[in-house]
């Protein structure tokens, strides 16, 4: 992966895959990091992520919503380990694009 030679990564193993299939095929508890940048549709991928996201791991979670902290109660279900949330930016006039960085447990 280019990408990877750019950056000199030589630990990172690149994975192009629809997340909902990789429960199935990979050991559960195996990744430390992450990454889910698709706000609109992120929130159907939850279970899947927390299943494979080692302890100590951290899920980069996007998703749009109309109030600060509005999908805390939904990840509070999946751990009570250290979440941070920051706005991204302005979706819309209802709506705005945040990040919560989670820490697993």
């Amino acid at each position: 992966c280019e990408n990877l030679r750019i950056n000199r990564a030589d630990n990172v193993i690149p994975m192009l895959a629809d997340a909902l299939d990789l429960g199935g095929y990979l050991a559960p508890h195996s990744f430390d990091r992450i990454i889910m940048n698709l706000p609109m549709t992120s929130t159907a991928f939850l279970k899947t992520a927390f299943s494979l996201a080692k302890t100590g791991g951290v899920i980069h979670y996007y998703t749009l919503q109309s109030e600060k902290g509005e999908m805390l109660p939904v990840l509070r279900e999946f751990t009570s380990g250290r979440i941070d949330e920051k706005i991204v930016r302005s979706y819309s006039p209802t709506q705005h694009h945040a990040v919560y960085d989670i820490v697993c447990e």
